[in-house]
């Protein structure tokens, strides 16, 4: 008959490639692979952050966009709009330009915070 000749009986693949694992004889469960050794964080690694700060930053890139498209619209720099020589926006978009930079400031300081703690 054909007997294993080791404790592990050689699974399908293994070969001389070395692409199968051995499986335990007598039907014991195999023990669990540790989590470093398959791609997943080091087992002492510190538990993964949640993403802070990244709306106030994003919406402020936005409202800084815009407050310039707004103030050059205003002053008909950009024309072919109905807002274009208008001077309201000239005067709306450096306000909405300064929020955005507030937001950008304050996403900063969430995020440095974040990575302190």
């Amino acid at each position: 008959m054909n007997e294993p000749t080791s404790a592990f009986p050689e699974v399908p693949g293994s070969g001389a490639s070395g692409a199968g694992a051995p499986v335990p004889h007598d039907g014991t469960p195999a023990e669990p692979a540790s989590r470093n050794g398959l791609g997943g964080p080091p087992v002492d690694a510190p538990p993964p952050r949640p993403l802070t700060g990244w709306l106030s930053m994003a919406l402020g890139i936005l409202f800084v966009f815009l407050g310039a498209l707004w103030t050059l619209q205003g002053m008909d720099v950009l024309s072919g709009s109905k807002m274009s020589g208008a001077s309201i926006w000239s005067v709306i978009g450096p306000i909405v330009a300064l929020v955005g930079l507030i937001l950008i400031v304050l996403g900063v300081r969430r995020r440095s915070k974040s990575k302190r703690s």
